[in-house]
């Protein structure tokens, strides 16, 4: 007859399922129900030749309770159980890790050296991982890079985890000695990131701030910028010029402007007049570069000006020589082509790789969850030009990480532009390039086919290098144990 006994707090056995004599093996099991402390229904036995009923049973009820059928025996390892089981005192090095970081499982094993284990890790009764443990020398080790692969995604990651743990050898399972509580880097401070690089003749300044966030890695690019107008700075040693005109500043150097369609400098100025230039010289990459012009007495330390002469420390005196005619900054073309620079900018950085722990993608095979790194690209007018300020300039000329062009075709210019301030360096030939940068798509620097390179293509993992570091800087802060994370 159907009879509840009280195995100890919150636990019930139901004798009506114990195994009989006659049972076929897989006939036998038994019934075990585990009940919140103060939770335990009333325990009555049914009155002689009454069957038991839900109301008797309420556990019996599968509206109320979820049963499973466990298929293996399910061994709780304790110690000094050597001589009984292959596995003994299974448990976790340590009660809590962090993602990002190693966990192990650790146990004394009487099997012999090389033999197969299998173990699974378990959330909520949920399979997470299978992997194989390690025997050697009577002792049985396990590790696992926690991660969140099988336990959620996105903004459905819990901040923390109950990780059980089986191994299963000798035809037995056995499970591990209390639990693993995994937690997870969800959300977390912003952390800013600020550098000076220098690639061959180009320095440039980069900033960002970064975050975790609802599980996301979040990166915020905000660039000051000030209503400028634009000229060409043009090397032109290699057309035979090599002295200094006042205004100019530097050696075998000239100011130089586009005459007609295009936007390579065409023109160069002699110290008296524009001239085309020399018969057979055409600036290469490398020979030309842009710079931003803002007047003198709004803007006193600005490197370049506007018809106002303005001594540069360590060089000599720049003076442009033309007057460059007023526009206004709120123009409605002007504004759209802002906006379409951020909202490109923003589509081609974003969603494209997530950040995971390099244990994280040997684990799983490269498979598996991570943070998505999502970008927001931003502008900041500023009335006065400030450091690491972007001109923003009316007109066709080739746009660098200082200034931009309203009349560049190029769309993704802005995005490019933005690997400078997150510390890119160029990826083709005659630009701003690391010749120490190999793999991931580049040789010695070069890799004309990405956003970085001449087609400003797609972005590639290598470009995620220094959200990758903030990442890791951030979880040490929050965690104060080191992270390895990648882009993958």
């Amino acid at each position: 007859k159907a009879k509840w006994g009280n195995a100890g707090t919150g636990v019930y056995g139901n004798g009506e399922d114990f195994a009989t004599g006659g049972d076929k093996p897989e006939e036998r099991s038994v019934q075990i129900t585990f009940f919140l402390i103060g939770a335990e229904p009333r325990l009555e036995d049914p009155k002689p030749g009454q069957k038991a009923t839900t109301k008797d049973n309420p556990v019996q009820d599968e509206k109320l309770v979820e049963k499973k059928k466990m298929e293996k025996e399910v061994w709780a390892t304790k110690k000094g159980e050597l001589t009984k089981v292959a596995i003994s005192n299974l448990r976790w090095e340590n009660p809590e890790a962090w993602e990002g970081t190693e966990a192990k499982l650790i146990a004394e094993t009487t099997l012999k050296n090389g033999v197969a284990v299998k173990v699974k890790l378990l959330v909520n009764g949920k399979e997470i991982f299978t992997g194989g443990g390690n025997v050697a020398s009577g002792k049985l080790s396990f590790s696992w890079t926690v991660c969140e692969c099988g336990i959620g995604e996105g903004a459905g990651v819990p901040e923390q985890v109950t990780v059980s743990a089986q191994a299963e050898a000798d035809g037995k399972i056995f499970a591990a000695i209390g639990d693993l509580t995994a937690r997870f880097l969800v959300s977390t401070d912003w952390e800013n990131f600020s550098q000076d690089y220098k690639w061959g003749a180009f320095a440039v300044h980069s900033e960002f701030r970064q975050r975790f966030h609802a599980h996301a890695v979040e990166v915020e690019v905000e660039s000051k910028v000030v209503k400028a107008w634009g000229g060409y700075l043009v090397k032109m040693t290699r057309a035979g010029i090599s002295d200094k005109i006042d205004g100019c500043g530097f050696a075998g150097y000239r100011f130089g402007r586009v005459s007609g369609v295009g936007s390579l400098p065409n023109e160069y100025f002699d110290g008296e007049k524009w001239k085309k230039m020399p018969r057979g010289f055409v600036p290469q990459d490398g020979e030309y570069n842009a710079k931003a012009f803002v007047p003198l007495e709004s803007n006193p330390v600005m490197e370049f000006f506007v018809g106002r002469k303005y001594g540069m420390e360590g060089h000599e005196e720049f003076v442009w020589p033309d007057t460059f005619a007023d526009y206004s900054y709120d123009a409605p073309k002007y504004t759209k082509k802002r906006a379409s620079w951020i909202k490109d900018t923003k589509t081609r950085w974003s969603g494209k790789f997530k950040l995971r722990s390099k244990g994280c993608v040997g684990q799983h095979k490269g498979a598996g969850g991570g943070h998505p790194v999502r970008l927001d690209f931003s502008m900041s007018l500023k009335e006065r030009f400030e450091p690491h300020v972007i001109g923003l300039c009316p007109g066709n000329l080739r746009s660098n990480a200082r200034c931009f062009f309203y009349g560049e075709s190029r769309i993704a210019m802005a995005a490019h532009e933005v690997g400078h301030l997150v510390g890119l360096p160029d990826e083709y030939v005659g630009g701003a390039v690391d010749p120490t940068i190999n793999g991931d798509g580049a040789v010695a620097g070069i890799d004309a086919t990405t956003l970085m390179g001449q087609s400003l293509g797609n972005v590639k993992k290598r470009h995620f290098v220094n959200f990758a570091e903030m990442a890791n800087r951030i979880a040490k802060k929050k965690t104060k144990t080191a992270t390895d994370f990648v882009a993958s």
